[in-house]
C-alpha cells in the first residue's frame, strides 16, 4: 500500500475485507498492538476511539461487500521528517536515523521524505475541509511542525476561518498533535498563537526531564523544550504530555511527575516498543530485583498523581509486570556493546552509563559490572 492514493486504498480488497472482519468480530492481524493491551486488561487506543466516535453510524454505511461510499472523515497522515534522533525511535519513523541505520546496520533506509507525496495527501484534507467532510485530524511524525502539507492545511483553515459561513465548522472540529515541542515559529509567527483559534489538543512527546529528557530525546535541549511547552500551554490549554515509558523515564519518575503535576500537565503515556537497536530501554529486560524496585516505586508515586492519565499509566506498568516472565535468557554483554555503539551518535549525552549514574545508582552499579 506504499504511496497508494486514497481512492485506491479506500475500497481496496484489503480494506473491504478488514471492514467485514471487524463487523463480524474477527481479529485483524494488523491490530495486534491494541489487542495486546486489551489482553492484559489495559485500555487500548482502539477502545478509546470507539467510545469517542459514532461507530454504529459508520458501520451502517458499509456495503455488503465491505465497500464504503462516504469520504474519509478522520485523517492521520504522518511524515518521517524530523530534527531529533530519539533513542526510542528508528529510521522507519525519523529521517535523522538514516545515518545511524547506515552505520550500525549497513543499510540505506527504505523510508525517505517525499514532500510532493505528502503535499498530495494534504490536498485531500483541504478538499475535505472545503466539502465539510473532515471531522478529525491527527498530526504526527517524525515532527509534524516540519511537515509542508501540515502548513498547507493550516493556511487553508485560516482562509476558511475568515469566511463566516465556515467559521464555526473550522473552529470546532478536533485536531490532535503529537509534537516534540522543539519548533515555536512558522513564517515568523508564533505557532501556539496560530493554532489557538482552532480546537487543538497537543500531546507533547517529552520523555522525562533534565538529563533523562536530553538522553531520550536526543538532539533537544530540556530548558528550551520546557519553555516551549509552557508557552504552548499558555495559548492552548489542552496541552498535555505523552511519554514512552522506557527504563530511564521510570527510573527518574519523581522529577518527571513533579514537573508536570506542578504545571497541570495531563499525561497520556504509552508502552516502550522494541526496535532493531539492542538496548536496555525496555524495563522488562532488567534483572528482577531492579525491575521490581523501579516498577513498585513508579506505581506508588503515580498513585499520588492527581491528573488525568494516572490510571492508564499504572495499567501499562502492571502490564509490564505480567509480561516480565517472557523476557529471559538475555545476553547482557552483547546488549551493552550495542548500547556503546549507539552512544557514539549521541548529541546531548555522554552515554547511557553516565545517565544511569545521575538518575539511579543501583541500576548504574549493576550496569557497570556487566
Amino acid at each position: 500500500m506504499d504511496k497508494t492514493t486514497t481512492d485506491q486504498y479506500w475500497n481496496s480488497d484489503y480494506v473491504k475485507q478488514v471492514r467485514l472482519d471487524m463487523k463480524a468480530g474477527k481479529l485483524v492481524s494488523d491490530c495486534t498492538f491494541c489487542y495486546n493491551y486489551e489482553d492484559h486488561g489495559t485500555p487500548s487506543l482502539r477502545q478509546m476511539l470507539n467510545e469517542m466516535y459514532p461507530v454504529d453510524d459508520i458501520v451502517a454505511q458499509t456495503s455488503e461487500d465491505g465497500s464504503m461510499f462516504i469520504p474519509p472523515s478522520y485523517y492521520d497522515y504522518r511524515t518521517i521528517t524530523c530534527n531529533l534522533q530519539c533513542v526510542t525511535c528508528d529510521d522507519r519513523h525519523s529521517s535523522k536515523h538514516a545515518l545511524i541505520a547506515k552505520e550500525m546496520f549497513g543499510r540505506n533506509s527504505v523510508h525517505r521524505v517525499d514532500v510532493d507525496y505528502e503535499r498530495k495527501l494534504g490536498s485531500e484534507i483541504i478538499e475535505g475541509l472545503r466539502n465539510r467532510t473532515v471531522s478529525n485530524i491527527y498530526w504526527a511524525g517524525g515532527e509534524p511542525m516540519l511537515m509542508a502539507s501540515h502548513w498547507d492545511v493550516i493556511e487553508e483553515m485560516e482562509r476558511l476561518y475568515a469566511d463566516p459561513s465556515y467559521r464555526d465548522y473550522i473552529a470546532n472540529f478536533p485536531m490532535f498533535y503529537n509534537t516534540n515541542m522543539t519548533t515555536l515559529y512558522w513564517k515568523g509567527r508564533l505557532i501556539p498563537e496560530v493554532l489557538a483559534k482552532f480546537n487543538v489538543t497537543i500531546w507533547a512527546s517529552i520523555d522525562g526531564v533534565e538529563e533523562t529528557f536530553e538522553y531520550c530525546r536526543d538532539g533537544a535541549k530540556w530548558d528550551q523544550v520546557k519553555a516551549n511547552w509552557l508557552l504552548y500551554k499558555q495559548h492552548i490549554p489542552k496541552t498535555s504530555v505523552t511519554a514512552v515509558l522506557s527504563a530511564p523515564v521510570l527510573m527518574d519518575i519523581d522529577r518527571f511527575l513533579d514537573f508536570f503535576e506542578s504545571n497541570e500537565g495531563h499525561s497520556f503515556n504509552h508502552e516502550y516498543e522494541q526496535n532493531e537497536y539492542k538496548n536496555l530501554l525496555d524495563i522488562r529486560l532488567w534483572p528482577q530485583h531492579l525491575f521490581d524496585s523501579i516498577i513498585d516505586h513508579a506505581i506508588e508515586r503515580l498513585q499520588s498523581y492527581n491528573l488525568e492519565g494516572r490510571d492508564s499509566t499504572i495499567s501499562t506498568l502492571e502490564m509490564y509486570r505480567r509480561q516480565k516472565p517472557q523476557f529471559a535468557d538475555i545476553d547482557y554483554a552483547h546488549i551493552k556493546s550495542e548500547i556503546q555503539r549507539r552512544d557514539k551518535f549521541l548529541k546531548n549525552s555522554e552515554s547511557f552509563e553516565s545517565l544511569l549514574k545521575k538518575i539511579h545508582e543501583p541500576a548504574y552499579d549493576w550496569y557497570v559490572q556487566i
